[in-house]
C-alpha cells in the first residue's frame, strides 16, 4: 500500500508536469522571441526543417538498404506500424509505443524471445533519432 501510494504522488507530480510543460515551453520561445527577435523562430525552422529531411533519409536509406537485405518491403512495413509512428509523432517518444510494438512484430513472425531481447534493447542503446539530432543541432549552431 505504501509502494501503491508513493506511485501514485509521482504519477500525480507528472501529470502536473505534463500540464504546464506547453505553458513553460511557451515562456521559452516568448523569451528568446523577446530577446533576439523574431528571427529566431526562422533559423529554428531550419533546423526542424533539415532534422527531419536528414531523418526521413536515413529512414529510406539506411532502414530501406536493411530491409531489402532482409527481403521485406521497407514501406509495407511503414504502412503496418503506422499507428505505431503517429503516436510516436504525438508524443514525441517511442516508450508509448514498445507493447503494441511487441505484439505486431511477434505477428509478423518474429520469435518472442527475438522481439523481447532485441526492441527493448533496441530502445535503450539504439537511440538514432537522437543522435540525428544532436548532430543537427551542433552543425546548425556551428
Amino acid at each position: 500500500d505504501m509502494l501503491d501510494m508513493f506511485l501514485q504522488g509521482m504519477f500525480g507530480v507528472v501529470r502536473i508536469v505534463m500540464y504546464v510543460a506547453p505553458i513553460g515551453a511557451f515562456g521559452g520561445m516568448a523569451f528568446t522571441i523577446a530577446k533576439y527577435g523574431i528571427g529566431t523562430l526562422a533559423s529554428f525552422g531550419q533546423l526542424m526543417l533539415c532534422l527531419y529531411l536528414t531523418s526521413i533519409f536515413f529512414v529510406v536509406v539506411v532502414l530501406g538498404l536493411v530491409m531489402r537485405m532482409c527481403g521485406l518491403s521497407l514501406f509495407k512495413y511503414l504502412r503496418y506500424i503506422k499507428d505505431e509512428i503517429l503516436i510516436t509523432l504525438g508524443t514525441a517518444s517511442t516508450e508509448a509505443v514498445l507493447p503494441q510494438m511487441l505484439v505486431k512484430m511477434e505477428r509478423m513472425g518474429c520469435s518472442r524471445p527475438v522481439v523481447g531481447m532485441v526492441l527493448p534493447t533496441g530502445y535503450t542503446f539504439n537511440a538514432d533519432g537522437t543522435a540525428i539530432y544532436l548532430t543537427m543541432a551542433a552543425l546548425f549552431i556551428a
